[in-house]
């Protein structure tokens, strides 16, 4: 898990198993999220690793369909590639040289 989210609203119900949240761009990249805690007006969920990118934050009740927001301005996320650390100690005059790149989100990570 590399975060934490918190969703605010009405109608969300307590049964945690019928609600479905999850991340997706529009390429079709869903992250689905674990719901970690929830009241009818309250959800709070684990934000997975992902690949750096603009997701829409889809929120679904089971056998009703998704949960639209009163403003669609506040239901995006941003994954971005953070580098932190650039090494190369030598290379070759015609190229071949190896870069040790540190940093977050390269690819996703297991919850």
């Amino acid at each position: 898990m590399k975060g934490i989210m918190e969703i605010t609203g009405y109608g969300f119900g307590v049964d945690k198993t019928a609600i479905r949240v999850d991340l997706a761009n529009g390429s079709g990249k869903v992250y689905p999220m674990r719901v970690l805690n929830l009241n009818d007006s309250y959800i709070r969920v684990g934000i997975p690793g992902g690949l750096a990118g603009v997701y829409d934050v889809q929120v679904n009740l089971i056998g009703v369909g998704e949960l639209l927001p009163a403003d669609k301005t506040i239901t995006t996320f941003t994954y971005e590639l953070v580098l932190t650390g650039l090494n190369a100690n030598t290379g070759s005059y015609y190229g071949g040289t190896l870069l040790h790149l540190t940093g977050l989100n390269f690819a996703p990570a297991l919850d």
